[in-house]
């Protein structure tokens, strides 16, 4: 079973034999074959904008664009501009990136940032594509899928009121949940071998090397970052350790405290 890819960089959160992670690649096949609005969730560091963009890139939307937009990046007015454009209406007109995503995938990241005005805008040009998609008015090539992602319990943000029921339900149509690597501890050799050799690749060094002491630790490591804290990691040994072996002395100084 060949890891998933995106324009045609493996994620090496994707890899592992353990049951989890060929559980999560089927998910992913499962949600890339089927043409409907996803939701990512998981803790951060997960790799979720890679795994929309796999989903992107294995389904029938392939050929057409896939447009990330972070939804805690944009103060409110700024994110209605960047999502709508000059024209709200499906087909209306305007640069936003539900125009720019047509025939493609807008991957919401941070959908839980969204200001309730914007789902509820959001809400109706779903709503209204699904409709002229069932009166076939339109074609898939106008029409946009989309894949939110979120590190918050969004069901319990719909009790609380600050996320649309509505919203909700129109995303979570299939679901994927990622699996922190605390949870993936038989995968964190080969996932850390392959992103070793990435980093290396990137900055055109020798690939990290670790004694098997450091791996028995880096397994043990509780990973709060998960690949985040696992590249900022193999970075810091680029530039400290470049073309050394990491010993299980040197790991407690490379991953550092905990956060709390």
């Amino acid at each position: 079973e060949s890891p998933l890819t995106i324009d045609g960089n493996r994620s090496d959160y994707l890899l592992g034999e353990s049951d989890a992670a060929i559980r999560l690649r089927k998910r992913i096949r499962t949600a890339a074959e089927n043409d409907i609005n996803i939701l990512i969730s998981g803790e951060a560091g997960t790799d979720k904008e890679h795994i929309a963009g796999a989903i992107h890139s294995s389904s029938r939307r392939t050929n057409g664009p896939f447009i990330s937009v972070r939804c805690s990046s944009f103060e409110c007015a700024e994110l209605r501009m960047r999502l709508f454009g000059a024209n709200e209406r499906l087909g209306g007109g305007g640069c936003g990136a539900l125009s720019d995503a047509r025939g493609g995938t807008l991957f919401l990241d941070e959908i839980e940032a969204m200001p309730l005005e914007i789902q509820s805008a959001l809400i109706h040009r779903l709503e209204e594509q699904d409709r002229l998609m069932a009166q076939g008015s339109v074609n898939r090539s106008d029409t946009v899928r989309v894949i939110a992602s979120t590190t918050c319990d969004l069901s319990a943000m719909v009790r609380s009121g600050s996320i649309r029921a509505d919203l909700y339900y129109l995303l979570s149509t299939f679901s994927v949940k990622t699996i922190p690597l605390r949870d993936r501890r038989d995968d964190i050799p080969s996932i850390l071998r392959a992103a070793a050799q990435s980093t290396a690749q990137r900055y055109g060094t020798d690939s990290a090397r670790f004694s098997d002491g450091a791996i028995s630790m880096l397994i043990r490591h509780s990973w709060p970052g998960n690949m985040r804290e696992l590249h900022r990691m193999l970075l810091r040994i680029n530039y400290e350790y470049p073309g050394r072996t990491v010993t299980a002395k040197e790991i407690p100084l490379l991953i550092g405290a905990e956060p709390q």
